[in-house]
Protein backbone atom coordinates (compact mmCIF):
# COMPACT_ATOMS: atom_id res chain seq x y z
CA UNK A 1 0.00 0.00 0.00
CA UNK A 2 0.85 3.64 -0.88
CA UNK A 3 1.65 5.85 2.92
CA UNK A 4 -1.29 7.43 2.45
CA UNK A 5 -3.66 4.82 2.17
CA UNK A 6 -1.54 2.92 5.28
CA UNK A 7 -2.28 6.01 7.35
CA UNK A 8 -6.24 6.22 6.58
CA UNK A 9 -5.92 1.93 7.58
CA UNK A 10 -3.93 2.97 10.54
CA UNK A 11 -7.00 5.38 11.37
CA UNK A 12 -3.87 7.95 11.58
CA UNK A 13 -6.82 10.70 10.98
CA UNK A 14 -9.42 9.15 13.42
CA UNK A 15 -12.96 8.00 12.95
CA UNK A 16 -15.62 9.40 11.52
CA UNK A 17 -17.88 10.68 14.04
CA UNK A 18 -21.34 10.55 11.56
CA UNK A 19 -20.75 6.68 10.29
CA UNK A 20 -17.51 5.46 12.61
CA UNK A 21 -15.49 4.18 9.56
CA UNK A 22 -12.26 5.66 9.33
CA UNK A 23 -11.15 9.04 8.30
CA UNK A 24 -9.02 9.63 4.92
CA UNK A 25 -8.20 13.19 6.25
CA UNK A 26 -8.12 15.27 8.83
CA UNK A 27 -11.75 15.85 9.50
CA UNK A 28 -12.46 13.99 5.97
CA UNK A 29 -14.46 10.96 5.58
CA UNK A 30 -14.40 9.90 2.00
CA UNK A 31 -17.91 8.48 1.45
CA UNK A 32 -19.64 10.97 4.36
CA UNK A 33 -18.42 13.99 2.19
CA UNK A 34 -20.04 12.33 -1.27
CA UNK A 35 -22.97 11.61 -0.46
CA UNK A 36 -23.57 15.33 1.08
CA UNK A 37 -21.86 16.54 -2.17
CA UNK A 38 -23.89 14.27 -4.08
CA UNK A 39 -27.15 15.82 -2.63
CA UNK A 40 -25.70 19.54 -3.41
CA UNK A 41 -25.70 19.01 -7.20
CA UNK A 42 -28.49 20.47 -7.97
CA UNK A 43 -28.14 23.48 -6.25
CA UNK A 44 -25.46 24.22 -9.22
CA UNK A 45 -24.23 24.16 -12.92
CA UNK A 46 -21.50 25.71 -14.70
CA UNK A 47 -24.19 25.42 -17.58
CA UNK A 48 -21.91 22.68 -19.44
CA UNK A 49 -22.52 18.81 -19.22
CA UNK A 50 -18.85 18.18 -19.69
CA UNK A 51 -17.69 20.82 -16.90
CA UNK A 52 -20.31 19.64 -14.28
CA UNK A 53 -19.49 16.07 -14.82
CA UNK A 54 -15.60 16.56 -14.69
CA UNK A 55 -16.35 18.97 -11.15
CA UNK A 56 -18.87 16.19 -9.24
CA UNK A 57 -16.84 13.03 -9.85
CA UNK A 58 -13.89 14.97 -8.47
CA UNK A 59 -16.27 16.03 -5.16
CA UNK A 60 -17.71 12.23 -5.63
CA UNK A 61 -13.94 10.89 -5.49
CA UNK A 62 -11.99 12.84 -3.26
CA UNK A 63 -10.61 11.34 -0.09
CA UNK A 64 -9.47 15.41 0.82
CA UNK A 65 -10.33 18.68 0.34
CA UNK A 66 -7.42 19.01 -1.84
CA UNK A 67 -8.69 16.79 -4.66
CA UNK A 68 -11.86 18.01 -5.23
CA UNK A 69 -13.09 20.77 -7.84
CA UNK A 70 -15.99 23.24 -7.03
CA UNK A 71 -17.79 25.73 -9.48
CA UNK A 72 -17.07 29.11 -8.27
CA UNK A 73 -19.01 31.62 -9.52
CA UNK A 74 -17.16 34.58 -11.75
CA UNK A 75 -18.77 37.26 -8.68
CA UNK A 76 -17.36 35.21 -6.03
CA UNK A 77 -13.32 36.38 -7.27
CA UNK A 78 -12.24 39.78 -6.62
CA UNK A 79 -9.25 42.09 -7.88
CA UNK A 80 -8.73 40.38 -11.32
CA UNK A 81 -5.85 41.48 -13.36
CA UNK A 82 -4.70 40.59 -16.40
CA UNK A 83 -1.15 38.63 -16.07
CA UNK A 84 0.25 37.06 -19.09
CA UNK A 85 -1.55 36.08 -22.41
CA UNK A 86 -4.34 33.12 -21.23
CA UNK A 87 -3.01 33.52 -17.41
CA UNK A 88 -5.57 35.81 -14.88
CA UNK A 89 -3.99 36.48 -12.04
CA UNK A 90 -6.71 36.79 -8.95
CA UNK A 91 -5.79 38.56 -5.41
CA UNK A 92 -8.69 39.02 -2.98
CA UNK A 93 -6.34 39.36 0.42
CA UNK A 94 -7.58 42.92 2.07
CA UNK A 95 -5.21 45.32 2.84
CA UNK A 96 -4.34 48.91 1.89
CA UNK A 97 -3.61 48.63 -1.98
CA UNK A 98 -7.32 46.96 -2.38
CA UNK A 99 -8.35 50.65 -1.00
CA UNK A 100 -6.89 51.86 -3.86
CA UNK A 101 -8.15 49.09 -6.26
CA UNK A 102 -11.61 49.84 -6.14
CA UNK A 103 -10.88 52.69 -8.73
CA UNK A 104 -8.45 50.97 -10.88
CA UNK A 105 -10.52 51.14 -14.24
CA UNK A 106 -7.62 48.22 -15.02
CA UNK A 107 -9.02 45.95 -12.45
CA UNK A 108 -12.49 43.54 -12.91
CA UNK A 109 -14.85 43.27 -9.81
CA UNK A 110 -12.14 45.20 -7.50
CA UNK A 111 -12.72 44.17 -3.64
CA UNK A 112 -14.98 46.01 -1.08
CA UNK A 113 -14.47 47.61 1.79
CA UNK A 114 -16.77 44.90 3.89
CA UNK A 115 -14.60 41.50 2.18
CA UNK A 116 -11.73 41.27 4.22
CA UNK A 117 -10.39 37.16 3.81
CA UNK A 118 -10.07 35.22 0.84
CA UNK A 119 -6.94 33.42 -0.81
CA UNK A 120 -4.04 34.44 -3.74
CA UNK A 121 -5.17 32.48 -6.96
CA UNK A 122 -4.69 32.19 -10.52
CA UNK A 123 -6.82 32.13 -13.18
CA UNK A 124 -5.75 29.84 -16.51
CA UNK A 125 -8.37 30.66 -19.42
CA UNK A 126 -9.32 28.11 -21.78
CA UNK A 127 -9.40 30.07 -25.14
CA UNK A 128 -12.08 29.13 -27.47
CA UNK A 129 -14.33 26.75 -24.25
CA UNK A 130 -17.37 28.50 -24.78
CA UNK A 131 -18.56 25.12 -26.14
CA UNK A 132 -16.44 22.86 -24.19
CA UNK A 133 -16.16 19.25 -24.91
CA UNK A 134 -15.19 16.17 -22.54
CA UNK A 135 -11.37 16.24 -24.94
CA UNK A 136 -10.71 19.46 -24.30
CA UNK A 137 -10.95 18.94 -20.36
CA UNK A 138 -8.09 16.47 -20.71
CA UNK A 139 -5.20 18.20 -19.17
CA UNK A 140 -7.13 19.23 -16.28
CA UNK A 141 -7.97 15.71 -15.77
CA UNK A 142 -4.61 14.04 -15.76
CA UNK A 143 -3.45 17.24 -13.41
CA UNK A 144 -6.17 15.94 -10.96
CA UNK A 145 -5.03 12.61 -11.35
CA UNK A 146 -1.56 13.51 -10.91
CA UNK A 147 -2.79 15.65 -7.80
CA UNK A 148 -4.52 12.33 -6.80
CA UNK A 149 -1.19 9.97 -7.27
CA UNK A 150 1.15 12.81 -5.75
CA UNK A 151 -1.26 12.79 -1.95
CA UNK A 152 -1.11 9.28 -2.24
CA UNK A 153 2.83 9.38 -1.60
CA UNK A 154 2.83 13.00 0.36
CA UNK A 155 4.23 14.68 -2.65
CA UNK A 156 2.26 17.63 -3.76
CA UNK A 157 1.32 19.37 -6.93
CA UNK A 158 -0.35 23.17 -7.30
CA UNK A 159 -3.88 21.90 -6.61
CA UNK A 160 -7.34 23.12 -8.60
CA UNK A 161 -9.74 24.62 -6.47
CA UNK A 162 -12.36 25.24 -8.99
CA UNK A 163 -14.00 26.13 -12.77
CA UNK A 164 -16.01 29.63 -13.56
CA UNK A 165 -16.45 31.25 -16.51
CA UNK A 166 -15.18 34.66 -17.72
CA UNK A 167 -18.91 36.80 -18.29
CA UNK A 168 -17.51 38.86 -21.58
CA UNK A 169 -15.55 36.19 -23.64
CA UNK A 170 -17.78 33.14 -21.70
CA UNK A 171 -14.11 31.35 -21.80
CA UNK A 172 -13.82 28.62 -19.15
CA UNK A 173 -11.26 28.63 -16.49
CA UNK A 174 -9.64 26.69 -14.29
CA UNK A 175 -8.83 28.30 -10.58
CA UNK A 176 -5.68 27.70 -8.96
CA UNK A 177 -3.36 28.31 -6.13
CA UNK A 178 -0.96 31.17 -6.74
CA UNK A 179 2.59 31.05 -6.21
CA UNK A 180 3.22 34.07 -6.74
CA UNK A 181 6.20 32.83 -8.48
CA UNK A 182 7.08 31.26 -12.31
CA UNK A 183 10.06 28.78 -12.72
CA UNK A 184 10.76 30.65 -15.92
CA UNK A 185 12.95 27.40 -17.44
CA UNK A 186 11.02 24.31 -16.85
CA UNK A 187 11.26 21.52 -18.79
CA UNK A 188 11.60 17.42 -18.11
CA UNK A 189 15.20 17.84 -17.23
CA UNK A 190 14.35 20.25 -13.97
CA UNK A 191 12.17 17.21 -12.56
CA UNK A 192 14.04 15.07 -10.15
CA UNK A 193 13.13 12.19 -8.59
CA UNK A 194 13.91 11.61 -4.74
CA UNK A 195 14.72 8.11 -4.33
CA UNK A 196 13.50 6.68 -7.57
CA UNK A 197 10.03 8.27 -5.61
CA UNK A 198 9.39 11.72 -4.87
CA UNK A 199 9.36 14.31 -7.80
CA UNK A 200 10.83 17.70 -6.95
CA UNK A 201 11.56 20.38 -9.25
CA UNK A 202 15.17 21.99 -9.52
CA UNK A 203 17.18 24.53 -11.11
CA UNK A 204 15.32 27.78 -9.80
CA UNK A 205 17.68 30.14 -10.99
CA UNK A 206 15.53 32.20 -13.58
CA UNK A 207 12.78 31.83 -11.33
CA UNK A 208 10.70 35.19 -10.72
CA UNK A 209 7.90 36.57 -9.42
CA UNK A 210 4.86 37.02 -12.08
CA UNK A 211 4.65 40.28 -12.11
CA UNK A 212 8.64 40.99 -13.42
CA UNK A 213 9.22 40.72 -16.68
CA UNK A 214 11.61 38.49 -18.09
CA UNK A 215 13.66 40.74 -19.95
CA UNK A 216 16.60 41.90 -19.30
CA UNK A 217 17.83 45.33 -19.03
CA UNK A 218 20.93 46.15 -20.88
Amino acid sequence: LDPYKQAILNQEYGLCPECNQPNTYENWCKECYSKKSQQDFGNWTGGNEYIDKFIQESQLNARNNHELLEWIPYNRLRNIQYLTEDWKRISYQFGEQNYKDVNNPKIKNPLQINEKYGHSVVLKSLNDSSNINNDFLNEWKLHLQCQHEARSNYTFLIPLLGITQDPDTLNYMIIMFNALYVHGDFHNGNVLYADYKYPVISDLGLCRPVNQSNVKND
